[in-house]
């Protein structure tokens, strides 16, 4: 992924990349936003091995730090 292909919503979901289409859960972030006032930034991201995990149904452990 290139910097010209991350989109960028104002927290009152304004598109600010009107060339890149906004997630669907663009909603969801935004309520983040408002319950959340600590929070100042979301990622959202499909990583290719997490997402096939989740298409093949299949848990992903969480290791904690050692």
């Amino acid at each position: 992924m290139k910097w010209n292909e991350v989109g960028i919503m104002s927290v009152l979901g304004e598109n600010l990349t009107p060339d890149l289409k906004p997630s669907i859960e663009n909603a969801l972030h935004i309520n983040i936003y408002k319950k959340n006032r600590d929070i100042t930034a979301i990622v959202h991201a499909h990583p290719v091995f997490a997402s096939s995990f989740t298409a093949m149904n299949v848990q992903i452990n969480y290791l904690p730090d050692c």
